[in-house]
């Protein structure tokens, strides 16, 4: 897939990761959305403070994984607890989702309910924040019994392009014209984002729609999205969209037949002939690649643009139609949500693989390794 591949970001679920598996290295968090969607969306909404801390191991398919347990005095139940103590369960940190409560100090908590547990499971990919920071949140909290019948679906669509320098994506503005709509059984409700990119469904009754956008021409297309609103709740879906520019098409061996599972490369260069860093595509069974979401510019397609054949790819850098000098390339100018397809790019013949041994010896002659671990081989490729 492109280096570069730009997900959607919609804001519609809250994910709970109250338990992580051993060899997971990072925490990935979908946003929870503002105060009239997580909560409804958690089982468990309480102000509380956090008045001490103990180590558990909870069992994750069949691993024990380090836990830390919060004990909670709750000044006020919104949801889900009862009582004036409750024990939440979150991730032991580095990378592990954790939320790192202080002792002493007041949070609003969002979270859910612990199977077989009395404990309730929270994480930083909620909305659990210090009280000190959630007026929205209780504002809408104590206010919900007093707010008008009816729910509510709303968000924007905003472009980004790339920054091919970078590899940062940039806000290029608002998307004006898209369609947007939300069914739910036989009623369908239309609405179209303004100059300022967004759009609003109101007063509509509980229940599940689907969502989905329509943008103009020459931008990404959007995923469909299914959300589940409550009476006086809200779930907003925001579309993140890019130009959808692509360069497509088959990487051939020297016969001509498809060259599957192999790394094609994919050079930006700048007004004057400088590039930019590399965009890579693997390519499929059948050798057919793929390049998508790509801004305006200039591009050039080539293979092992880091000249070091290997095992799966003995090939010397060549750039397409058939070159190793970068002068000698053909240019792919591609305009702005332009498709260029139909490229075929034929490899050359593959280097030849040698083997070359040897054996490791103490500046006196003797082995440097024992029997058996004498030999060193490397596979090398005639150029």
């Amino acid at each position: 897939m492109n280096k570069f591949t730009f997900q959607l970001a919609i804001g519609i679920t809250v994910l709970f990761l109250f338990g992580i598996t051993p060899n997971a290295l990072a925490c990935s968090c979908l946003d929870p959305g503002p105060p009239c969607q997580a909560y409804w969306n958690s089982p468990v909404v309480f102000a509380g403070t956090a008045l001490s801390v103990s180590r558990v191991e909870v069992d994750w398919n069949g691993d024990k994984v380090p836990q830390r347990l919060f004990r909670f005095r709750i000044e006020d139940a919104f949801r889900g607890v009862s009582g004036s103590e409750v024990e939440v369960l979150t991730g032991a940190g580095g990378g592990d989702c954790g939320y790192d409560f202080q002792r002493g100090t007041k949070y609003l908590i969002y979270g859910n309910k612990v199977r077989d547990k009395s404990w309730v499971g929270t994480s930083i990919c909620t909305r659990t924040r210090p009280l000190s920071e959630a007026a929205e949140d209780l504002s809408f909290v104590r206010s919900i019994s007093k707010l008008p019948a009816g729910a509510t679906i709303y968000g924007t669509a905003k472009q980004y392009n790339v920054n091919l320098e970078t590899g940062a994506w940039d806000l290029a503005g608002p998307v004006a014209g898209a369609v947007v709509i939300a069914s739910s059984g036989d009623r369908r409700l239309e609405q179209v984002t303004g100059d300022e990119g967004s759009y609003r469904f109101s007063n509509l009754g509980p229940g599940k729609y689907l969502v989905r956008v329509t943008l103009p021409t020459k931008l990404s297309p959007a995923d469909d999205q299914n959300v589940e609103i409550h009476d006086r709740g809200c779930a907003e879906i925001n579309y993140r969209v890019v130009i959808d520019g692509r360069i497509e098409g088959r990487l051939l061996d020297a016969g001509g037949q498809s060259a599957g599972i192999k790394t094609v490369d994919l050079l930006p260069l700048t007004n004057d002939g400088k590039t930019f860093r590399p965009l890579w595509a693997i390519t499929e069974t059948d050798g057919s690649f793929k390049f998508k979401k790509l801004p305006p510019g200039r591009y050039l397609l080539a293979i092992n643009l880091n000249d070091a054949p290997g095992e799966d790819l003995p090939y010397k850098k060549t750039f397409y139609p058939f070159s190793q000098d970068q002068s000698k390339a053909e240019i792919f100018s591609l305009g702005e949500g332009q498709q260029l397809t139909g490229i075929d790019f034929r490899l050359p013949p593959p280097l030849t693989a040698r083997t070359i041994g040897g054996t490791v010896v103490w500046p006196d002659g003797r082995p440097k390794l024992e029997t058996g671990q004498r030999q060193k081989r490397r596979t090398a490729f005639d150029c």
